[in-house]
């Protein structure tokens, strides 16, 4: 009995030493993949608001595999294109919430028109260069949607020809995340006076005949802040 007692508590110590090393080996290997090194795409110097990601402005560098977040980019041709939507260091892992789909340049079909001072009512204040924008007719017998399609914004620039960015220094706006980027337009750096929006010719000379021989005047609105900061939901009604 003492000798069957003593098998089946070496056999259970084995077992037992066998576990603690399988679970020794499974750590180290977790480690060893924790450490690792891998390369995450980021730019290879300054990056403005606004700026296009091109081959050039790309590089990659390495980080260790458990510091990599699912919002990192690894590929360089998935953003190939894209545009800063704040601005970005040199070096700094680029992540998805930063990037959007901004145009700034008109098609072949567009132009830049400034719309003047006089043909607007009023103008959202957290509007910025990238952004689209619904123009409404207001002050005649029939207020309505002006255009058929929201317009993308050019630029928007203060009375001293200053474009419209966040009020933040430089370190605080690469921060965050998209929600508070969205909140950070609420801290303007000046008031707009300008605004540029890229325009079919036939759009134009919808706005002057409205504004300029009716004398009806422009509310100019953000359209839709979502598409640009995916991370950001409507408030409920």
């Amino acid at each position: 009995m003492n000798r069957r007692t003593s098998l089946l508590l070496s056999l259970l110590s084995a077992c037992a030493a066998a576990v603690m090393v399988y679970g020794l080996y499974v750590w180290q290997l977790r480690e060893l993949e924790l450490q690792q090194q891998v390369t995450v795409v980021a730019p290879s110097r300054f990056l403005d608001a606004g700026e296009q990601l091109t081959e050039d402005a790309m590089t990659t560098v390495p980080m260790t595999a458990s510091n990599v977040q699912d919002d990192m980019v690894t590929n360089a041709e998935e953003v190939l294109g894209l545009t800063a939507l704040i601005p970005l260091g040199a070096g700094e892992p680029l992540r998805t919430w930063k990037l959007g789909e901004v145009r700034l340049l008109p098609t072949t079909e567009e132009s830049v028109f400034q719309i003047p001072e006089d043909y607007v009512l009023s103008v959202s204040n957290d509007i910025r260069a990238g952004d689209k924008v619904s123009l409404y007719l207001s002050g005649t017998e029939h207020p309505r949607k002006l255009l058929t399609r929201d317009v993308v914004v050019a630029s928007v620039k203060t009375a001293a020809n200053r474009e419209v960015t966040e009020e933040l220094p430089v370190e605080q706006r690469l921060g965050g995340n998209g929600e508070r980027l969205y909140g950070r337009r609420q801290q303007a750096s000046g008031t707009i006076a300008h605004i540029n929006v890229l325009l079919r010719e036939q759009e134009w000379e919808a706005i002057d005949r409205a504004c300029g021989e009716q004398g009806g005047k422009l509310v100019i609105a953000l359209a839709d802040a979502f598409d640009l900061y995916p991370g950001k939901e409507p408030m409920a009604k």
